[in-house]
Formats: structure tokens, sequence, C-alpha cells
């Protein structure tokens, strides 16, 4: 399904939203992988170290909890099959990806709003983030809030367990 807004400019950013994509088995699984990893206090990157590694910065913006996928969770048979999926939908190898981070919102969390351009990603094999992709794992009611808003569109992509939002995180 191509989203197109009402009096939205159709010569900006798009946004593409996928229903299906993962079952309700496959979006149960990525949840308690989230829970074996553990869920903690989202954070955004922060200062470059004198190592070259950057910290973490708590933003009062962004509430959520995250769990990353990386060891254990990244090389589990069903998160590569599904990782296989997202690769043949974009075209983008998933060694050009970053870690999933599987991120639980409770009543009234929040991510504000942001841009998903890193800039330190420019020096890393994978580059930049050219594609946000973004998995729904449950349900709400639309008029329950936990949509995903792109203010400019003048759009809120709202949660379907398995569907899929896609958008450019650069121009």
């Amino acid at each position: 399904t191509f989203i197109v807004p009402e009096n939205a400019v159709v010569d900006g950013p798009w946004v593409v939203s996928l229903d299906n994509v993962f079952s309700e088995a496959e979006c149960e699984h990525l949840i308690a992988m989230g829970h074996k990893k553990g869920y903690e206090r989202s954070k955004d990157v922060g200062a470059k170290k004198f190592d070259g590694t950057f910290d973490s910065h708590l933003n009062p913006m962004r509430t959520s909890t995250n769990a990353w996928c990386d060891e254990g969770c990244h090389d589990d048979p069903l998160v590569q099959d599904l990782s296989q999926r997202i690769e043949n939908l974009t075209g983008i190898p998933s060694n050009h990806s970053e870690y999933w981070q599987i991120l639980r919102y409770e009543e009234t969390q929040q991510y504000g709003r942001h841009h998903d351009y890193i800039d330190h990603q420019v020096d890393r094999f994978e580059g930049v983030r050219i594609l946000t992709l973004f998995f729904y794992l449950n349900t709400l009611p639309e008029d329950g809030g936990g949509g995903t808003h792109f203010p400019n569109l003048k759009l809120t992509v709202h949660p379907v367990r398995g569907r899929i939002v896609i958008w450019p995180s650069v121009l």
C-alpha cells in the first residue's frame, strides 16, 4: 500500500506501509527475543569518546525501552529468515543493516520528533541509514495513540501486528 495523505506534496518524501509481512507467531517470537535480551531505557547516540566509540545520551523526548537484537538474537534462525525477507523486499543486503532494536512502548511513552540520520555512520561499513523500517509487533486501536507520525506529511501510521512501514532516512 502506498500511502498518499490528502493534501500531500507528491514530490516530497514517501512512506510505504505493508500489512501481513510478519505472522502472529513471528511477532510473538520477536517480543520473546526482546524479553530474553532484556529491555533497557532507550538512548540516543552521544558524543564521540577518545577510543572512537560513542557514548549514549538519555533523551527526555525518547521514553521507550529497547532490547538490541545483536548476539544471540541476530543469529536466531527465525530472525535470520525475517532478515532475508526484508532483504528480498528492499534489495538491500542484510549485512548493510544495523542490528534491530526491539522497542517497547508503555502507555504515555513516546519518541518525539526526530531524524534517523546519525552523522558518524558515514564512516561505518554499512554507511548511514538510507531507509528506516519499522515493524509493528502489536495492534493498537486507531484512537488509542501509538502511531508513527510524519508531521510534514500530515500522516500517522497506526500499529497493526505484522505491518511494516518504510521511509527514506535521507534525501
